[in-house]
């Protein structure tokens, strides 16, 4: 009996870790996104919206962690009102995965 209750204690703790260790996609989002997208992801003066966008909404994935990873160079960039390009971001693939899905959420792709 005593084992039993050894292992579930055990089971629980590892469940919650693994939880908790679990990448935030909003709390990322407002330390790395944030300062340049606004903290409501409408964009500011720096960094385009994210809300209502359909390149966000449609695209891959794999495109939208490109732009994270590598940034935005000046003769790249889709916005060419906003004065600031995007600088590359590091992430793991679990930070990345929730930052796209909190994007995602933003633009109306749940």
């Amino acid at each position: 009996m005593k084992r039993l209750i050894t292992a579930a204690v055990i089971s629980l703790g590892i469940a919650l870790s693994s939880a908790a260790s679990a990448a935030d996609g909003p709390a990322l989002f407002k330390a790395r996104c944030a300062p340049c997208h606004g903290p409501d992801g409408k964009g500011t003066a720096m960094g385009p919206a994210f809300v209502d966008n359909k390149s966000v909404a449609e695209g891959k994935d794999e495109e939208i962690a490109d732009v994270i990873r590598n940034g935005v160079d000046t003769p790249q960039k889709k916005y060419k009102n906003i004065p600031v390009t995007m600088p590359k971001q590091k992430l793991t693939d679990e930070e990345m995965t929730a930052v796209i899905a909190h994007l995602r959420s933003l633009a109306g792709k749940k």
